[in-house]
Formats: C-alpha cells, sequence, structure tokens
C-alpha cells in the first residue's frame, strides 16, 4: 500500500507476499477459554454475542477483545485527532493498541474497514477526501477481483467530484489516483485468473499509475516499485516469465535493508520487503542467498508474531519451496522431474521422489534411490558443495549454487558463496547437492 494522503504513513506491511500482492488469509485467534477477557470492557462475553478476537502480535492472555468494543475505542481516537493526518487519525482501526502491530485477516477488512468507512462517511459527510483515503485503505486489503473493482470504481467517482469541487487538485488527489489505478494494476496482475488478458489489462492500469507518479511526484520511492510491477505485468502479457536482472535485485535490497534501519527487523513492513526480495532471489537463481534470508526472516517473524500469523506463514511458505532441489533425468517416461531428498550409502545414492506432476500432486508420489552418478540436470540455484578436485583443490569443500551448464565438458557453472572465488566450471563428479546450508560465519 502507497502513501497518498500527502503525510508521512507509519509502515503499514502491506499485504505482499512476494511473488504475488495477495497470500491467504491467515487463521485467526478467537478466544475459547473462559479466563481471556476482553481488554477493553473486561468482560468476556459481549451483548452482542461476538466472541472475542485477536488478529494482531499479542501473545499469552493480552490483546482479546470483542469487534464492537475495538469500534467504540477508535472511534474515541478518531474524533480525538480529527486534524491530524488519515494514518494517526485511523491508527486505532488499523493496529493493535498493545503490540502496536496492525490487525490482520478478515477483521481488518470485513469489521473495522466497513466500520472506518461508515463512521467516516457519516461522522464527516463533508471530509471527501477523508472519505476517498478510507476507501483506498479497504482497497489495499482486498483479495477478491469483483470487490477490488468495485472499490476502486467508488474512489474513481468521488475523485471526479472531488476535482469539480476543487479548481486546483491537491498532491494528494494525484497520490490517490496514482495509488488507485496500481491496486487496480496489481489485481488483474495477481488476483485474476492469469489469462493474458487479465496480465495486458494490469499493464494498461500500472502504466497510468507510473505515468502519474512521474509527472506529479517524481522523487517518490515507489517509481521504481510500479516498474517492476509493470515489467511483470508485461513479460506475463507476452507469455514470458519475469526474472528480476541485477539492478532490480539491487533495489529490492536496498529497500529491504532501508527498512531495517527504518523500522526494526521485526516489523510487518520489513519482512514483507523481505519476503518480496526473497521471492525473486529465488526465481533469478540466487538459492543460497534467499534461503539464508528467508530462515532469517522465518525466524524473526516466528519470535515476533507467532507461529500463526501471516508474515510467518508466507516467510515459511517460501522457505519450503527455496530449499526443494529439484533434479529431472531421463525414466521410462522420458525425462522426469522429481524432488531430490538426501543422499545414503555413503552418498552413492541419492533418494529422490516425484515424479513431480503439474500441479503438484505430493500423495501421488513414489519416494525410490537412483545411483548417484545418475545423468541428472540440477535446477538453477541449486546449492552444491565441492569434492575431490586434484585440480583448483582451493574449490573443495567450498559452497556454491548452480548458474548453468557447460555440456560440451560435461561441467555446471558454479557461482561460490565467497564472492572472491567467483564462478567456475566444475565437472558433475566433483559436486554433491546440499541440502542443509551451514550457518553463516561471523
Amino acid at each position: 500500500m502507497v502513501d497518498i494522503s500527502g503525510q508521512k504513513r507509519p509502515p503499514e506491511g502491506g499485504d505482499d507476499d512476494g511473488g504475488g500482492k495477495r497470500p491467504a488469509v491467515a487463521d485467526t485467534a478467537a478466544a475459547s477459554d473462559d479466563e481471556n477477557v476482553c481488554w477493553l470492557c473486561l468482560d468476556a462475553v459481549h451483548e452482542s454475542g461476538l466472541p472475542l478476537r485477536r488478529d494482531c502480535s499479542c501473545r499469552g492472555s493480552s490483546g482479546f477483545a470483542h469487534v464492537p468494543c475495538i469500534v467504540e475505542y477508535a472511534k474515541d481516537w478518531s474524533q480525538t485527532h480529527e486534524r491530524a493526518d488519515f494514518w494517526e487519525f485511523a491508527e486505532k482501526w488499523r493496529r493493535c493498541h498493545n503490540c502496536k502491530h496492525k490487525y490482520q485477516g478478515d477483521l481488518r477488512v470485513d469489521f473495522l474497514a466497513d466500520e472506518l468507512i461508515s463512521f467516516v462517511k457519516d461522522k464527516y459527510a463533508g471530509n471527501r477526501m477523508r472519505h476517498m483515503v478510507a476507501l483506498y485503505w479497504k482497497l489495499s486489503l482486498l483479495r477478491q477481483m469483483d470487490s477490488v473493482s468495485e472499490t476502486a470504481l467508488k474512489i474513481l467517482s468521488l475523485m471526479v467530484e472531488y476535482s469539480r469541487e476543487e479548481r486546483t487538485p491537491a498532491p494528494a488527489v494525484f497520490r490517490l489516483e496514482a495509488g488507485v489505478y496500481r491496486e487496480l494494476g496489481n489485481a488483474y496482475l495477481h488476483l485474476d485468473k492469469g489469462t493474458k488478458e487479465s496480465a495486458c489489462a494490469a499493464v494498461e492500469y500500472l502504466e497510468k499509475s507510473l505515468v502519474l507518479y512521474r509527472n506529479h511526484m517524481p522523487t517518490s520511492g515507489e517509481i521504481s516499485a510500479v516498474e517492476l510491477e509493470l515489467a511483470e505485468a508485461k513479460a506475463k502479457c507476452d507469455g514470458a516469465r519475469f526474472v528480476a536482472n541485477e539492478q532490480t535485485l539491487k533495489s529490492l535490497k536496498k529497500k529491504y535493508n532501508d527498512d531495517v534501519k527504518k523500522y526494526g527487523r521485526e516489523d510487518i513492513t520489513t519482512i514483507s520487503a523481505g519476503i518480496r526480495f526473497a521471492s525473486h532471489l529465488i526465481k533469478a537463481g540466487h538459492g543460497i542467498e534467499a534461503e539464508r534470508l528467508l530462515t532469517k526472516l522465518a525466524a524473526t517473524s516466528e519470535q515476533a508474531h507467532g507461529v500463526d500469523h501471516k508474515r510467518t506463514k508466507s516467510a515459511v511458505r517460501h522457505l519450503s519451496t527455496c530449499k526443494q532441489r529439484r533434479v529431472r533425468f531421463r525414466t521410462r517416461q522420458g525425462i522426469t522431474e522429481y524432488q531430490a531428498l538426501r543422499y545414503e550409502d555413503e552418498g552413492g545414492k541419492l533418494v529422490v521422489q516425484g515424479p513431480i506432476a503439474k500441479p503438484r500432486r505430493v500423495q501421488d508420489e513414489e519416494t525410490t534411490t537412483i545411483p548417484s552418478d545418475t545423468p541428472i540436470a540440477v535446477k538453477e540455484g541449486t546449492p552444491v558443495i565441492c569434492n575431490g578436485m586434484e585440480e583448483n583443490v582451493i574449490l573443495n569443500g567450498k559452497i556454491g549454487e548452480v548458474r548453468g551448464t557447460d555440456e560440451a565438458r560435461g561441467c555446471l557453472i558454479i557461482r561460490f558463496e565467497e564472492k572472491e572465488l567467483g564462478e567456475h566450471p566444475v565437472q558433475k563428479n566433483f559436486l554433491r547437492i546440499l541440502f542443509e546450508l551451514p550457518e553463516e560465519g561471523p
């Protein structure tokens, strides 16, 4: 979600799941223990009959509340901060008062976002801008294409009315319009059916967003993010696979490191930026860097937000994908893809699981062993370790990742983790797949 208010926006954390914009909704905590009480009304039962909820990062017995109690508390807060910018005005609608982290799941979409919109519409009927921004906040949280389109249309309609009343549009209007088109573009890119038509629609909206940013906000940090999203949409529109180039990866890394400095490693914004960076590292074949980063992100998110938090689940899911060591070799059915699991018999046999179908059906796969000298193709980015080399003995025991193949020489091109070693062609018989990365040195 981008800042469209003209004010400095606190970290929202977004819903970016790396390769896509909208992950599945995380499980939300509802209190069933009679000892838990609402931290606002101090009762376990509410007259509405609605249960206690805790859709944040609180632990133990803290953070439970009834939705009506949260709504009333948030209304009181907003009315005492009605002269503040929107993000401070809406602070208690977006974030838990106790853990300071944003609400997640259907609590914020189906309850708090809608309640905030109704509150703003009724209490501040003449403040069209505040109404538009409240709708925009909900727009950034939605996961259904129809709902995204409907909400975006409402904002754009209000924007037309606002423009009729204001001779000179405020900078916040351009930010809002750019943000709406960006949300629409990402929705078509990630939420729609994944067809060429939806990808081309994403290109159209993202181009509109980019033009607005460049014309009215030329120094905005959102420009590079929209450029990346547009490049991905164009690739899908052309039927191609999008892979971030080295310059894009540097920009994503910088964004993550900047968020670490600005918000800290445990903030949802930082973890989201890290997952996004890692997802593009995986696609670009930087498996080792991606796996190390995701290992840290998963541990940090679990410690700060719990195992059931959406961000923790996202980091764990990406880490699991990253740690899959996929190989291809010839069987009676032709060239088939399997997942390599481990070596046995002192490295003499390789245990594999498969064959892997598309979409994958793990329940139908079988585990078998093949001789470790079986000619196999290893996926780019797979971590490997060198052993037994008589020439270039300095490479023995060194860890790297597969970058390509030199079939004429029977070698794999390995980029070593120690940057001073660079890339080297290594014969396949001197390489072993590395299933667990050792801990990084100090």
